[in-house]
């Protein structure tokens, strides 16, 4: 059995606010963290220890905080899964293998629609949902000229040398991005032309209520994500919204999105 090593001990005294989550150097935690725990891992037992998965998991503050200066903002969005998904993409940068969130029984509860009962799950579960099914575990190097704006690629996920690259706006203000992607000369990664273009744009949605608790629901390209009621199928597929190979990107304040380009 592993261990999970926790990203930021933050402490029963400190209440982060939807400020602080928003903040580069709170964001970059994860990442230091991560770096510290694959450099002291590599290096315990050289030749083995490379072999070794190095899994972590969140180590988080909780976004419901009460008594907080910024306790509308946090309660009407999604900025601890903003913070969330980029901590995910900052452990993977670093070699980091797994991400553990917490489990499936704290996201599913039950909720009503049209005067019955039926099962909802909380964003979590539809963030790391759209995250599997976008990205792939091949990292690429990334750079952007912003500070607001942080960006990761991987290899898109059933595609062989596509690209899905992970924008997240921390920002007040929408951003427009114009992706240039290079080829990747080892092992004939990455692409080389591209042949569509589709994004998931994720945005606060309606609130939905869950166990009693109402949480800031998420939208997928405008769309709240949802099981039918009674459904024992898979979760349902999200929608890209397609653009023209090379179209820049606008993401919205404080959201994030994939964008995909297929060779």
């Amino acid at each position: 059995m592993g261990r999970y090593p926790a990203i930021g001990g933050y402490g029963p005294w400190y209440k982060p606010t939807a400020r602080d989550l928003y903040d580069v150097d709170f964001l970059n935690i994860a990442s230091t963290a991560a770096q510290r725990v694959v450099q002291a891992v590599r290096g315990s037992s050289p030749g083995r220890a490379n072999k070794l998965p190095i899994w972590m998991g969140e180590g988080s503050p909780d976004w419901r905080i009460e008594d907080t200066s910024h306790e509308h903002e946090l309660a009407h969005n999604l900025t601890f899964e903003l913070f969330s998904t980029d901590m995910a993409a900052s452990l993977a940068r670093r070699g980091v293998g797994l991400y553990a969130r917490q489990t499936l029984t704290s996201a599913i509860g039950t909720g009503w629609s049209g005067g019955e009962q039926v099962a909802t799950v909380t964003p979590a579960f539809w963030s790391a949902l759209l995250w599997k099914r976008v990205m792939a575990e091949e990292v690429f190097a990334v750079t952007t000229a912003s500070t607001d704006l942080r960006a990761y690629a991987h290899a898109a996920r059933g595609g062989a040398g596509s690209v899905a690259v992970l924008l997240i706006n921390r920002g007040a203000q929408a951003l427009t991005a114009a992706i240039t992607l290079d080829p990747v000369a080892e092992q004939g990664s990455g692409p080389s032309g591209c042949s569509a273009q589709e994004e998931y744009h994720v945005t606060a949605g309606p609130h939905v209520n869950i166990d009693g608790s109402s949480l800031p629901g998420i939208l997928v390209n405008g769309k709240q994500p949802a099981f039918a009621p009674g459904a024992r199928e898979p979760p349902p597929a999200f929608e890209p919204r397609r653009a023209p190979c090379g179209s820049e990107v606008t993401v919205a304040p404080r959201s994030w999105a994939f964008v995909v380009r297929s060779r």
